[in-house]
C-alpha cells in the first residue's frame, strides 16, 4: 500500500524508492499523507519547487517539517496549520491533492 501511494500519488519512480527503502517504513496515516498533502498545496500555490527532494522532506522530524513548511507559509495560507493538525490525527483524508483548504478544523 505504501509503495503504491508513493508511486501513484506522490509520483516517485520505483527506482527512487528502491534506493531509499526507509521511505516504506514511514506511517502513511501520520506522516506520508499529511506531508504530501501540504507539499502539494504549497507546490500548487508556487511556494515550493516542484522538484523538491521528497525523501529529504519525509525524513525530517515533525517539528522541523512544521517549522519549514507550515509556520513559514501559515501567514499566507491561514488554514495550513489547522489542516496539517487534522491530517496528522487522521480525521480528514483529502480526495485529491488539489482539494481546497477552505474547510473548518
Amino acid at each position: 500500500m505504501t509503495l503504491e501511494f508513493l508511486r501513484m500519488v506522490v509520483g516517485l519512480d520505483t527506482e527512487y524508492i528502491v534506493r531509499r527503502p526507509t521511505l516504506l517504513g514511514f506511517s502513511m496515516k501520520n506522516h506520508l499523507v499529511p506531508q504530501n498533502y501540504i507539499l502539494k498545496v504549497l507546490k500548487t500555490k508556487g511556494f515550493v519547487n516542484k522538484n523538491i527532494d521528497v525523501y529529504g522532506v519525509v525524513k525530517m522530524s515533525d517539528k522541523r517539517f512544521t517549522m519549514s513548511f507550515i509556520e513559514c507559509y501559515s501567514v499566507t495560507i491561514s488554514t495550513l496549520e489547522g489542516a496539517y493538525a487534522v491530517l496528522v490525527q487522521g480525521k480528514f483524508l483529502p480526495k485529491s491533492s488539489s482539494e481546497s483548504l477552505e474547510w473548518r478544523c
